[in-house]
């Protein structure tokens, strides 16, 4: 069994944020299992979801592109920086193409996994369009990554599930803390 793949600990769904706090001051970006299913409806209300499973199925279907679910990532990226919120990639039950899809330096950087390489201006500034680059005020030139925001995964799939090795092939995990919900 993959060593990775046991949590490092078990919260219930009230203590999502706190966890979520607490892993980002310790350098780690917090990999959710959720056993209820129901987190990913709880962050929709305070955080930016990015639903990858639904996108993945779109791209498999043709109903959309590779090319338009790297805008999309990059724009509720963007608007978290923006405003601080806590960006959401919500696998449901599939593990995300990053490495092969949606990895690029100017929509998705690789450290947006990586909590503090992913505060550096020269890192997420080439996501940030010239003319999207204003403070929350106007001011032209002045974009800035406010503290609060945090990334984090969900993924509802089973902690043993067989297939979980490919969540490392496929996103980096080195600097991820796993979480079970129950």
């Amino acid at each position: 069994r993959n060593k990775r793949m046991e949590a490092n600990k078990e919260i219930e769904l009230t203590g999502l944020q706190d966890t979520i706090d607490s892993a980002h001051e310790d350098g780690k970006i917090p990999f959710f299992f959720d056993t209820t299913g129901n987190a990913e409806r709880f962050l929709t209300y305070t955080a930016s979801v990015i639903d990858i499973a639904k996108h993945q199925v779109g791209i498999q279907l043709g109903a959309t592109t590779v090319d338009d679910v790297k805008e999309d990532i990059r724009l509720r990226f963007k608007g978290a920086m923006a405003y601080g919120k806590t960006l959401v990639f919500f696998l449901d039950k599939l593990a995300g193409n990053f490495k092969s899809d949606y990895f690029d330096p100017d929509y998705c950087p690789e450290e947006i996994f990586d909590p503090v390489a992913i505060r550096d201006a020269e890192v997420y500034m080439k996501c940030v369009r010239e003319e999207e680059n204003v403070d929350n005020f106007g001011g032209k030139g002045n974009f800035m990554m406010k503290d609060e925001f945090k990334v984090i995964v969900v993924s509802t799939r089973d902690l043993d599930d067989e297939d979980n090795g490919q969540f490392e092939e496929r996103m980096p995990m080195d600097h991820m803390r796993i979480i079970r919900i129950v």
